[in-house]
């Protein structure tokens, strides 16, 4: 579990050591998005594993646990993968639509509704109800997709 979240602590460094999000003009916008697509990734390639975790006839309750926690971990993070200068204005390939800047307070409440909704799963892998997991899964999905829908650039 815990390199899953090297790409969460990776954008923590780049931040702090450019000084934040205030400081958007010192940022490596190459090594921001580099960082951001690999947190992404590791977040839907967590989420498939739980999913798939679930679907078995005997479902590992720790492996859900820890892929739950790992989830909610990089959803509460979400928000700060995006600082000012690492959208497609840095000319490097990036599926982030220019709306994530363009609508701070939009975007800010979808991230918002993730990690609530990834809060709710993690509270409920936790219980270890695999029915009300499995349930929630679906109100997770939506929520991501409903940042997909609005700030992700459609794959080809």
């Amino acid at each position: 579990m815990t390199s899953r979240l090297i790409p969460v602590l990776t954008v923590a460094a780049i931040l702090a050591a450019t000084g934040g999000l205030d400081a958007a003009a010192a940022i490596d916008a190459a090594q921001v998005i580099t960082a951001r697509q690999e947190n992404l990734k590791t977040l839907g390639k967590t989420f498939k594993a739980l999913r798939e975790e679930l679907s078995k006839p005997a479902p590992d309750r720790a492996a859900i646990v820890g892929d739950s926690q790992t989830i909610l971990k990089l959803s509460q993070a979400l928000p700060t993968w995006f600082p000012a200068g690492s959208g497609p204005e840095a000319g490097i390939k990036t599926a982030a639509k220019p709306e994530i800047w363009a609508k701070p307070a939009q975007f800010a409440e979808v991230a918002s509704a993730i990690s609530l909704q990834t809060g709710k799963l993690s509270e409920l892998a936790v219980a270890g109800d695999f029915a009300a997991i499995a349930a929630q899964t679906k109100e997770t999905a939506t929520a991501c997709g409903n940042c997909h829908k609005d700030f992700r650039v459609k794959d080809d």
